[in-house]
């Protein structure tokens, strides 16, 4: 297993999303904890 965390503000959290999006479309499961207030930029992304 492998654990990538992050934190701080969207600008710091958006890039470990895209990496988490890019993992998931090699296969990897994915999970990803943020911060409550990014949690609307992970709906959108999850929707997609």
């Amino acid at each position: 297993m492998r654990v990538l965390s992050t934190h701080g503000l969207r600008e710091n959290v958006e890039p470990s999303v895209g990496l988490a999006v890019r993992l998931r479309g090699l296969g990897a499961e994915v999970r990803v904890c943020v911060p409550s207030d990014c949690a609307e930029l992970l709906a959108e992304i999850q929707s997609r």
